[in-house]
């Protein structure tokens, strides 16, 4: 069974990569060192430039493959379009993989605020690990 990280990049995990020393490791990159993951889902809205960093610097922490899913939205709180956004990439994953993967979806405490509501999870098969 393969172990998969689902997540979206967040700005202090940038900083972590510019290794600005208030974000320490960085969500992301947290999750990486306590958990082996054999591959790593990213969902980003920033520019490419910025993804490509951060996944070359992440690529230095694991040995995990790493996936990278650049998603337009017209504002960071547009949390119908990130639903949407997180729930084609999940859809994707599955996809590929068919229903023998552990998921792990880790989301910023921006977003867990609107997981009570079923917003991010609402098929019984997309638990939060």
């Amino acid at each position: 069974m393969k172990n998969i990280l689902i997540c979206w990049i967040g700005l202090t995990d940038i900083r972590a990569s510019k290794n600005e020393e208030s974000a320490g490791l960085g969500p992301i990159a947290q999750a990486v060192a306590a958990r082996g993951f054999n591959e790593i889902v990213l969902i980003s809205n920033l520019l490419s430039e910025v993804n490509a960093a951060y996944v070359t610097w992440l690529n230095q922490l694991t040995d995990a493959s790493i996936s990278l899913h650049e998603k337009k939205l017209t504002g960071p709180t547009r949390f119908g379009e990130i639903y949407e956004a997180a729930v084609g990439v999940v859809l994707e994953t599955r996809k590929r993989h068919g229903k023998d993967i552990a998921l792990t979806f880790h989301i910023s405490q921006a977003l867990r605020q609107w997981q009570p509501s079923g917003l991010f999870w609402p098929k019984p098969d997309f638990r939060q690990s």
